[in-house]
């Protein structure tokens, strides 16, 4: 997850899908010192086990009413500084990149099935957006440098 997202000490981190990639994601962020870190999902069981991974906020999609409102009311107004999307889902990777910070970096970790719309003006400024392959893991630095 760093080598895609470039994660800091104490960036906001929001993971849209705790599935498994997304679990990783997770306890990935808490071991780079990301805070908060927010997981989304819409399976209480997954929220349950992002809790237990590191997720400082779990919130389940299909009852919230107003998801970004409620992510911001956590982050901060501006958006969260990463999010990581998981799912594939169109209006899912929109909204990522949408409630993303104008300085934040947005991975699509997911593949969609379809064209993703986007407003691209954001991306001329300081705004990032990038897919992941496999989270660009070198395991030989990165385990070792997990671990202390």
């Amino acid at each position: 997850m760093n080598n895609d997202a470039k994660l800091h000490i104490g960036e906001s981190v929001v993971v849209l899908g705790v599935g498994g990639v997304g679990l990783n994601v997770v306890q990935f962020a808490a071991l780079g010192g990301a805070h908060p870190i927010v997981a989304v999902d819409l399976v209480d069981e997954k929220l349950a086990m992002a809790k237990e991974r590191g997720a400082t906020h779990c919130l389940n999609a299909a009852n919230t009413d107003d998801l970004n409102g409620t992510i911001r009311a956590i982050v901060g107004a501006a958006g969260p500084d990463k999010v990581i999307e998981t799912t594939g889902v169109k209006s899912v990777i929109e909204n990522a990149y949408e409630l993303t910070h104008a300085d934040g970096t947005c991975v699509l970790v997911g593949v969609p099935n379809q064209h993703i719309t986007i407003d691209s003006l954001p991306i001329h400024f300081n705004k990032i957006l990038t897919g992941s392959h496999g989270g660009d893991a070198r395991p030989h630095i990165d385990i070792r440098a997990l671990s202390g």
